[in-house]
C-alpha cells in the first residue's frame, strides 16, 4: 500500500501535535517544568532556543542523591552583579563530577559541553539547596516559537488591554452621564 503525499502529511501532523500535547502535559503535571535554552553553553545537545523538560521533585530529596555522571541539569548561582540578594542565573549543564564536601554533603560539579573547560563560580559546589531538576526531554527550537508567541501577546495584548480598560471606564461614565440625565 503507498501513502499519498496527503496521507503522509496528516500522520506527520497527527504525530507531531500528540508530541506536543504529551510535552504539554508532562510540562503542566506539578513535578515538570519547561525552561528554553538561551546560551550556547550545551551545543551540540542544547542550542539556545531549545526547550527542556526537567523533572523536579522538591518533596524528595533523593532526587539529587541518584543524580549520576553524564546527567544534564538545571541549577541556580548567584547573579555575577549581586545587586539584589535573591538575584540568580539559571544554568544548564552536564554533570562531570559528584564528590561529598567536608560537611558529609553531596555536591557535583559541572561543565557547558561546549565549554573548555568548567566555570570557576558557576559549576563548582552545585548542593542540593541550587540544584532545580534534571532534564529528562528536549524539543529542538520550540523555545523560539514560545518566545515568538510570548513576544506577539505582549505587543498585542497590552494595547487591547488599554482599550478595553478604556472602553469599560468611558461606558462606566456614559452610564452614569445617561442615569443623571434621566434623573
Amino acid at each position: 500500500m503507498i501513502l499519498s503525499n496527503k496521507k503522509i502529511g496528516i500522520v506527520v501532523a497527527f504525530t507531531a501535535a500528540a508530541a506536543s500535547l504529551l510535552l504539554i502535559f508532562l510540562v503542566f503535571e506539578k513535578n515538570h517544568e519547561l525552561y528554553i535554552v538561551t546560551s550556547n553553553s550545551m551545543v551540540p545537545t542544547l542550542n539556545p532556543g531549545d526547550a527542556v523538560v526537567i523533572s523536579r521533585d522538591i518533596m524528595d530529596h533523593s532526587a539529587f542523591a541518584q543524580l549520576k555522571m553524564g546527567d544534564i541539569i538545571i541549577f541556580e548561582v548567584p547573579s555575577p552583579t549581586n545587586e539584589f540578594e535573591d538575584d540568580k542565573r539559571t544554568i544548564v549543564h552536564r554533570i562531570k563530577g559528584i564528590d561529598i564536601d567536608s560537611k558529609d554533603k553531596r555536591v557535583v560539579s559541572t561543565k557547558g559541553d561546549a565549554n573548555p573547560s568548567s566555570l570557576r563560580g558557576v559549576d563548582y559546589h552545585i548542593t542540593e539547596d541550587s540544584y532545580i531538576g534534571k532534564v529528562i526531554h528536549v524539543r529542538p527550537y520550540l523555545g523560539l516559537f514560545l518566545m515568538y508567541i510570548n513576544f506577539l501577546v505582549q505587543i498585542i495584548a497590552q494595547p487591547i488591554s488599554y482599550v478595553v480598560i478604556a472602553s469599560v471606564i468611558a461606558i462606566a461614565f456614559l452610564l452614569r452621564y445617561e442615569k443623571k440625565k434621566h434623573i
